[in-house]
């Protein structure tokens, strides 16, 4: 998991990259535009990636205290999002993208989520080397 961590903090790393460019150039892109390019395409995979991991902590019923409000209040949406991503869909914009947008919240508990999961990534590595 810690692998796949690493890799979906890239796809974070150059959605950031992307997000602050097209923030220089007259803000977000809104509808459609949302999700075409490099910002949705970086989004979608972090996204589904982060999903990825939060499926599997979740199969070994880990419990991060300190984000798991916010785990279980993305899971599903994450989840739909995700499997947008991965299966076609008939609509461009399904509805599976967009539940995650309907939490006004989403992308500080994304964040929040991210985050938290780096510091716990971090003290579970150190804890195996000391063990």
């Amino acid at each position: 998991l810690t692998c796949l961590f690493c890799a979906f903090t890239i796809q974070k790393k150059h959605f950031e990259g992307v997000a602050a460019q097209v923030g220089k150039v007259g803000g977000k892109p809104d509808g459609p535009l949302l999700l075409a390019g490099h910002y949705g395409a970086y989004m979608s995979i972090w996204y589904g990636m982060l999903f990825g991991t939060l499926e599997v902590l979740k199969k070994r019923d880990v419990v991060i205290p300190e984000i798991q409000a916010d785990i279980d209040g993305i899971f599903e949406g994450l989840r739909k999002y995700r499997n947008a991503v991965v299966h076609p869909q008939e609509e461009y914009l399904s509805p599976k993208l967009l539940e995650i947008m309907k939490d006004q919240d989403s992308v500080r508990k994304i964040w929040s989520v991210h985050a938290g999961l780096g510091g716990y990534f971090l003290a579970e590595f150190k804890r195996r080397r000391q063990g």
